[in-house]
């Protein structure tokens, strides 16, 4: 993997000699990158709370990449990137369309929650973070194992 030297970068691509593997170990890298990045910047409390969603996230986003990518193999070996993103998208868009609803009925109950336990929601509450490390979890897991059902179908369509 080259981390710095575009040109050199630059030419394997041109060269045709960017192999299927290493446009993955790319998209595993800037995952983690991503995840690394959102960890830090969306999470106000620190410490362990941060640590443990940062942690879970990429031990759920190194296994549902390596599985797309061992079933990607199993189809062929070609294209994981454009069958990647290509379905990523959608399966995608069906979660946020999901996502939204759920969202607003869970803020709904979690307000109600609050109100009736008198609780500040604006001070932070480790039993909310692990809540939503929960609900993180869950959804991604949930989002990688579509992608890997859709690739699965695709396998047998080989």
């Amino acid at each position: 993997m080259i981390w710095f030297d575009i040109k050199a970068l630059e030419n394997k691509i041109s060269n045709n000699e960017l192999t299927e593997k290493e446009g993955f170990s790319y998209l595993l890298a800037y995952s983690i990158l991503s995840l690394f990045a959102l960890a830090f910047a969306a999470n106000k409390s620190g410490g362990l709370m941060m640590l443990a969603e940062f942690a879970i996230s990429v031990l759920i986003t190194i296994w549902g990449l390596r599985t797309i990518y061992e079933v990607n193999y199993e189809i062929d070996g070609k294209d994981f990137l454009k069958r990647y993103f290509a379905i990523t998208w959608v399966i995608g868009m069906r979660l946020f369309i999901v996502l939204i609803p759920l969202s607003i009925i869970l803020g709904i109950f979690y307000g109600m929650f609050a109100v009736a336990n008198n609780i500040d929601i604006h001070q932070p509450n480790p039993q909310w973070g692990i809540v939503g490390i929960t609900f993180n979890a869950v959804f991604t897991l949930i989002c990688y194992l579509l992608i890997i059902k859709s690739f699965r179908r695709l396998r047998m369509n080989k």
